[in-house]
């Protein structure tokens, strides 16, 4: 986790991004780091790709619930032991806009990039595609 803290977010955004990408590139793998910009309230978290940080998510901390901003951070460094899952919170740790699959989906991107045009791959692919659009049609 990579933290830059600005006091004014809102006037200081474009310096924390850029010392953001600067924190990325001067780690071994910057894809394998979440950066989180915050001014204390307002949280934006960053991931690193194509050479920039691309923001994933952002939430803010509201004193009427402080749940919700435990919820967002464990999301974060899961630090929560025992939490009984729920729908939301299954969305909110590995749902599209989760750290979580953020990281994990570059990673599969790239694995697939190494295979996807060996044919045993690509009939795999094309049976899927194909399984996924029955299961659509008779749904």
């Amino acid at each position: 986790m990579i933290l830059e803290v600005k006091p004014d977010l809102e006037r200081e955004r474009v310096d924390a991004l850029e010392e953001l990408k600067k924190y990325f590139e001067s780690r071994e793998h910057p894809n394998y780091h979440v950066g989180l910009v915050t001014d204390g309230l307002n949280f934006e978290v960053y991931i690193y790709e194509n050479q920039a940080a691309r923001q994933i998510r952002s939430f803010v901390f509201e004193a009427e619930s402080p749940l919700a901003a435990f919820q967002h951070l464990d999301q974060l460094f899961f630090t929560a032991r025992r939490l009984p899952p729920s729908s939301g919170d299954i969305v909110d740790r590995f749902g599209p806009y989760s750290t979580t699959y953020n990281v994990i989906r570059r990673s599969l991107l790239a694995a697939f990039g190494t295979v996807q045009n060996e044919s045993s791959v690509k009939v795999k692919f094309r049976e899927w595609v194909a399984s996924e659009s029955i299961w659509e049609r008779d749904r």
